[in-house]
């Protein structure tokens, strides 16, 4: 799961999880396009049915 939020959310957001899952933030994504606005999460859900396909895009 990816969740887009500025750096002033990332302690509220670690607060509603506490430690139900692991939470990684990364750099905006960028491409010859440019790069992407906004600051993002992404969550990689244990129960998922392609497991090495997440830890790839991790």
């Amino acid at each position: 799961m990816t969740y887009l939020a500025g750096n002033w959310m990332v302690k509220s957001v670690q607060t509603k999880i506490g430690d139900a899952f692991e939470l990684t933030v990364i750099n905006a994504p960028c491409g010859d396009a440019g790069c992407f606005a906004m600051p993002a999460a992404t969550v990689g859900i244990k129960r998922t049915k392609h497991p090495e396909v997440v830890a790839e895009f991790m």
